[in-house]
């Protein structure tokens, strides 16, 4: 299965980068980055755009929208791999307003 996780670590991987590296740009001990990685923790919108911003990517080239998932290529360019494949991104909003600003993100508004 393709998860957010997994979908970051694809691309950090093929750009050459280390978990110890994004951990540090993003301030968090390379183990609690890891927990990113293998999803054993939620993480924010904030925190994705922070992680798209570091691997040079689109916020939406993170996550499984509508069970399509796309592979990282080197050259930048992204494959459709096919569907079949879930996805669970939580997001925890305390601002109903907020909405917007998260359907923006993802390409759906």
């Amino acid at each position: 299965m393709n998860t957010t996780g997994a979908i970051i670590r694809s691309i950090r991987t093929s750009k050459g980068l280390s978990q110890e590296y994004i951990a540090n740009e993003l301030g968090l001990q390379q183990a609690a980055y890891s927990n990113i990685e293998n999803n054993k923790t939620d993480v924010t919108i904030s925190r994705l755009r922070e992680i798209a911003r570091l691997l040079e990517v689109n916020v939406y080239d993170l996550i499984n929208i509508d069970n399509e998932v796309f592979s990282h290529q080197p050259s930048n360019n992204y494959q459709l791999l096919g569907k079949g494949y879930e996805v669970s991104v939580t997001i925890k909003l305390n601002d109903p307003a907020k909405e917007s600003e998260l359907l923006k993100i993802v390409g759906l508004k």
